[in-house]
């Protein structure tokens, strides 16, 4: 019987991830094979201790290696390169109105300090082509996307295109642009007709006509142009909505910047998928008919783009969650246009404001497991626009836009910005690859947000920690520094201790320096604390320390790294694959289980150290589940949004059987995977 005491089981695991050879490494991969259940009392009680620990081990992640730039990134704000230089900056999206064949590059168009850029191409108040160019929208589309891409062959960048902002809002309400009459034929409709665009002679898909209103010019009665559909916005709900906002009223003129506009009575084209939901506060989103619209002008231009560029990278969405609406909308929108476009689509696009941002998490996991089970395809996650505010002395209030004071507005705003950063590079660097915080300087938050974490770049490594809600990110910079950031998510401030063992080749420098965010001694905003280490050991591979990090906040190391003389003969590296379930979206209670077989290729199995479970899952009070693989079972631990579970190496097979129980309760697994990891030794030059 082991009889291990938690300081000398926790020395061993350090000096388990220090040694690359021996019998002592045999004996360490022995007890990191026990089962739970198997551990001694005295090592279990590693699972309440907030510790992290740099292992000193280069990270790969389903192939990714590095920091992603493009989670730096900032929409609507303006980049002059001082700002881009002092925040850190290191993505931009930009929204283009009237897209043409001629891409970007670096100093035309954006800074050439920016190392990721994201052109996007319409904006929500545009209509689908089909509308506007009903005779020719195909072929203005493919002739685009061919000539974006082979303009874009040879400028040595890597280009990438997000594919309309927002369809699903405006276009489908605020005020609904696709259903605006001027663009059918109206010549002697009733209602319940369907519906016809202007010179076609087959009938859309979904329409029909139907009483409702619709904004035009006044006195004039002309139809609106773009830039009124955008100040009509402000107005009308949807066509159908029994009253307008902001006091207006139908058949009476109003005014939005110098501009008159007035609602009209008239029959409009409808779309039963959009109004009829079963909610009826689902209605403000696309429907049917705008994806189908949505998915052949994709096609039309990304089918051209890759046939010209393979190299440039397409991203799809709908710029809103893919678990809107109980995830209608993946099922209604995202997932019939992925299945039809999955061949030249790079990455899914997104935005999010507000809410839990541990929920994108788990919405990028759904559908990067579903790619991954049916297409053997790795997405992308690009978020093109972020923003909100968390204030961490009410943690449970998140807000969509700045509100409250200045210092408010800067904390809430640094809060909700570091949280969702730290959360998705913690637990998906390979899947998030693009965030956009959105005005990023109005707030006076993300600026500090941005500047705190403007060190964490670089080669991905390996960090260990056995708590929820600790979040370490750590990276080897390529000027040769160790940055690691650690978010602590409790309610309370804690008290963490640090392990840091250099990577391979690399000895402690003579700089170490912790920051964090706090106020401003005046009280009306933010700024940076530095706190320089003086027990750094110089020369050395391995620190201990203890740090405090406020509630919902972290703190930041930079810590300076000197090439050993002799350097080692390979450098170790985590090696982390993930292999998704088919099954998704599932409600687990005592009558239903959740059941799936997961498929692992047995030279995975067979040069593997460690597994571990992954779920993406819900409304879990940690009492009542558990697990089985092959028929192995163990409770299932506490966990929401991502979950990671240890299990025994040795009950897994090439066709594993998982099989997650409740005994009391329900609660819901959106995705199940299994990750595998082993360490390898990279040769020089690797």
């Amino acid at each position: 019987m082991l009889n291990i005491s938690f300081s000398s089981f926790a020395l061993l695991r350090l000096c388990c991830l220090r040694l690359a050879y021996g019998a002592f490494q045999t004996a360490c991969l022995c007890l990191a094979v026990l089962s739970a259940a198997e551990l001694p009392e005295d090592a279990k009680a590693i699972d309440e201790e907030p510790g992290v620990v740099v292992d000193g081990r280069l990270w790969a992640v389903n192939g990714a290696l590095r920091i992603p730039d493009g989670m730096f990134g900032v929409h609507a704000t303006p980049t002059p390169d001082e700002r881009i230089q002092e925040w850190g900056i290191s993505s931009r999206r930009d929204l283009i109105w009237v897209p043409g064949t001629k891409p970007r590059t670096p100093g035309n168009g954006f800074s050439a300090l920016l190392p990721h850029y994201i052109e996007c191409f319409w904006d929500r108040y545009h209509p689908a082509l089909q509308l506007t160019n009903p005779g020719g929208w195909r072929e203005q589309l493919q002739r685009i996307g061919t000539g974006y891409g082979e303009a874009a062959r040879d400028t040595g960048w890597t280009h990438r295109v997000e594919f309309w902002n927002e369809p699903y809002l405006n276009w489908a309400s605020r005020p609904g642009v696709n259903y605006d009459p001027k663009f059918y034929q109206r010549d002697g409709v009733q209602e319940g007709d369907r519906v016809y665009i202007r010179g076609q002679k087959e009938p859309t898909e979904y329409l029909i006509w139907r009483q409702g209103h619709f904004l035009l010019q006044y006195p004039s009665g002309n139809p609106l142009d773009i830039n009124g559909y955008v100040r009509g916005g402000n107005f009308m709900r949807d066509p159908f909505s029994a009253s307008l906002m902001r006091g207006a009223v139908f058949n009476e003129p109003f005014e939005f910047q110098g501009h008159r506009k007035i609602a009209r009575p008239m029959l409009v084209p409808y779309d039963p998928t959009q109004f009829e939901r079963e909610s009826a506060g689902n209605r403000w989103w696309s429907g049917q008919q705008n994806r189908v619209w949505y998915q052949e002008m994709l096609l039309a231009f990304g089918e051209a783009l890759k046939a010209a560029n393979p190299d440039v990278q397409l991203a799809a969405g709908w710029g809103f969650h893919f678990n809107q609406g109980g995830w209608a909308a993946w099922r209604e929108l995202y997932r019939p246009v992925l299945e039809a476009a999955i061949h030249i689509v790079d990455a899914v696009h997104e935005h999010h404001y507000g809410g839990d941002t541990r929920m994108v998490a788990a919405n990028y996991e759904v559908v990067w497991n579903w790619a991954k089970s049916n297409y053997g395809k790795s997405l992308e996650f690009w978020n093109t626009e972020a923003g909100g505010q968390l204030d961490p002395q009410r943690p449970d209030v998140v807000a969509a836009r700045p509100q409250g004071s200045r210092l408010d507005r800067a904390r809430g705003g640094a809060t909700y910005t570091m949280r969702d950063i730290l959360y998705l590079l913690k637990w998906s660097p390979d899947k998030a690859t693009a965030r956009a915080a959105h005005e990023a300087h109005i707030n006076g938050g993300d600026e500090f947000a941005f500047r705190l974490l403007r060190n964490l770049r670089g080669s991905l490594l390996s960090t260990q920690t056995l708590t929820r809600e600790v979040w370490p990110v750590a990276s080897l910079t390529d000027d040769g520094d160790l940055v690691l950031a650690v978010f602590n998510d409790h309610l309370e401030e804690q008290e963490i201790p640090v392990t840091v063992i250099s990577p391979d080749g690399y000895i402690f420098g003579d700089q170490a320096i912790w920051r964090q965010i706090d106020v401003r001694e005046d009280g009306e905003g933010l700024m940076i604390v530095e706190e320089p280490q003086i027990d750094v050991p110089v020369g050395g591979t391995e620190w201990a320390q203890h740090i405090t990090v406020p509630s919902k906040s972290a703190k930041v190391l930079t810590l300076s790294l000197q090439p050993k003389e002799a350097r080692m003969a390979g450098v170790r590296q985590l090696e982390s694959l993930q292999f998704p379930a088919l099954e998704k979206l599932a409600t687990v209670n005592p009558e239903r289980p959740y059941k799936t077989v997961i498929t692992i290729p047995p030279e995975v199995l067979a040069n593997a150290e460690s597994a571990h479970l992954r779920l993406a899952m819900i409304s879990y009070s940690g009492e009542g589940g558990e697990i089985s693989i092959n028929g192995q079972v163990q409770p299932l631990k506490l966990g929401n949004w991502l979950h990671r579970q240890e299990i025994d190496l040795r009950h897994l097979l090439p066709a594993t059987e998982l099989e997650i129980r409740s005994q009391e309760g329900s609660f819901g697994i959106w995705t199940a995977s299994i990750v595998v990891e082993r360490t390898i030794n990279l040769g020089e030059g690797d």
